[in-house]
């Protein structure tokens, strides 16, 4: 049975928290069992190893927060902490037309051509910060493509964008504003496209 995400970070989060107050048992454990005992509200009276956290800061601080900030030995953050990522599997691969266009210029899009089919997200912003969008018609938005462009090159992105509907099997693939040449020297190409989702099978290994 697939492993949830939360679940994940908190088994993640037990040894964090343990590294940070095993190498100063004498006082930080000592602390802890003296502050539970006590019961008091009083939660600035006790720190957490090198982090210098209180419990209440603690208990307020999210998981992601924790794991990426806090001193394991004296000056390395524990920010090499990442969530596992998600595995996706190919449902169908055909082969259709394949050409580009370029997010942010209005002659190629509409009065809004940071703005796609999905209005929550920003195109420019996403090529901006390296992510893959295409536009397509015949998937649902968010769906993930894998563009076979040669035998060792494959090219993986998400359709946040629609094309104009007499296009029905066709991919336009999402670049900048600054990579004109680019996209009209990828012109228009045959290639296989295949659709992905998401492995309900995808084990999380412990």
């Amino acid at each position: 049975m697939p492993i949830k995400i939360q679940a994940l970070k908190l088994a993640v989060l037990f040894p964090v928290l343990a590294l940070i107050i095993l190498p100063n048992q004498s006082t930080a454990n000592a602390g802890f069992f003296d502050w539970i005992n006590s019961g008091s509200s009083d939660a600035s009276a006790v720190t957490i190893g090198n982090a210098g956290w209180t419990f209440e800061e603690i208990r307020n601080k999210s998981i992601q927060t924790i794991m990426q900030t806090v001193a394991v030995n004296d000056n390395i953050p524990v920010n090499q902490v990442e969530e596992p990522k998600i595995q996706y599997k190919v449902i169908s691969e055909t082969t259709r037309q394949v050409t580009a266009y370029n997010v942010g210029d209005p002659y190629q899009t509409d009065s809004t051509p940071c703005i796609g089919a999905y209005s929550k997200v920003n195109l420019c912003d996403e090529i901006a910060k390296g992510v893959n969008v295409c536009a397509a018609n015949f998937v649902r938005l968010g769906t993930r493509l894998l563009i076979v462009l040669d035998a060792d090159q494959n090219f993986e992105c998400i359709v946040w964008d629609r094309m104009n509907s007499r296009y029905k099997d066709r991919v336009d693939i999402a670049m900048g504003l600054s990579e004109k040449i680019e996209a009209r020297q990828f012109g228009r190409q045959k290639l296989k496209v295949q659709i992905m989702e998401k492995d309900a099978d995808q084990e999380i290994p412990l």
